[in-house]
Parts: C-alpha cells; structure tokens; sequence
C-alpha cells in the first residue's frame, strides 16, 4: 500500500472510486460526498481563508483506490495539515473506506494514513466522529499521547433518507 496526493478533486480515477464508495453506502457523512467537497475545492468556504484542498488517498500496488481522506494545508501563521471536512459548514472529518475491505485492511490503510501524515508536518485533527473507524484506530495509534482531546461535536441524525431531510431544511440552512 502507498499514499497517493491528489490535488485535483476532478481527476477521473479519484471521482470514479469517491462516487463507487458512496453508490455502496460507504459514506459515513453526507458532509464527505463528492459533490459537497468538489464545491469546497472549487472555492465554497475556502475563498481568501488560506486553505488549500488536496486529497490522500491509499492506493495498493495495481493503482486501486482503497481509502480517501480529504485534507486541506493552511498558511497562516505556519503551515498546518488538517482534515477537509474541519471547516466552518462540515459536520465532521474522516476518511472514505473501499466496502470491499475488511477491518483489518482498513486499519492498515488509517495507520499507512496518520504515519505519512505526522512525518510531513505539523498536524492538527478534529471533528472525526467517535463512532468511525478513524477515531478507533487513531486512539490505539496514539495511545501514548497526552494531546488527544475529546470535546462533544453536533451529530445530526436524518435517518435513511437524506433527500428527505434536505429537502425539510430551510433554504437559508441547505
């Protein structure tokens, strides 16, 4: 397994794999589709805020995407590595999970994931939801570290049909 940079949301191989992981009810937030982060790449929340969006993704040897983390450098005061979905609007930041692997796979893929990620810079996580996979294996990774802080974050329930809720939000709200 290696990690792969993509620094556009739009190149096909990435779009293809993001929309086949959401077609299989991979998703764990409607905040990590890929319409909603192809808007924030292309500018929405970003503009003038010293953000620029980029996307992880583990891939094994034949080229297959099978984990994304969406992710975002920003420049102010020192350059700081944070997940994408950490922005004023998101519910809350994870990674995307190929269906196809099982638990143990996708651990590897989150531990491949934080090492590579820790040895480029300075690193800052939050909002990842304590019920994903992401936040289980980042507190056996960092088990040691006095920093992990659990603060509550907002979850919004709309049971299994999120056209239905969207559609139930003001438009001020959508």
């Amino acid at each position: 397994m290696l990690l792969k940079r993509y620094k556009n949301i739009e190149e096909e191989g990435l779009q293809r794999a993001w929309k086949s992981f959401e077609n299989s009810g991979a998703m764990v937030s409607p905040f990590l589709y890929y319409d909603y982060m192809k808007w924030i790449f292309n500018g929405g929340f970003l503009n003038n805020r010293g953000y620029k969006p980029f996307v992880e993704c583990v891939e094994n040897e034949a080229g297959e995407i099978l984990a994304i983390f969406p992710m975002k450098k920003k420049f102010l005061f020192g350059t700081k590595i944070k997940m994408l979905g950490d922005v004023q609007g998101c519910g809350c930041a994870g990674g995307i999970f190929s269906p196809k692997l099982s638990d143990s796979e996708k651990e590897k893929c989150i531990r491949l994931f934080f090492k590579t990620l820790f040895e480029r810079g300075n690193v800052r996580l939050s909002r990842i939801r304590e019920d994903s996979l992401g936040y289980r294996y980042m507190k056996k990774i960092f088990e040691q570290v006095p920093r992990l802080k659990k603060q509550a974050c907002v979850t919004i329930e709309f049971g299994d049909d999120y056209e239905a809720y969207l559609k139930s939000l003001s438009s001020s709200v959508r």
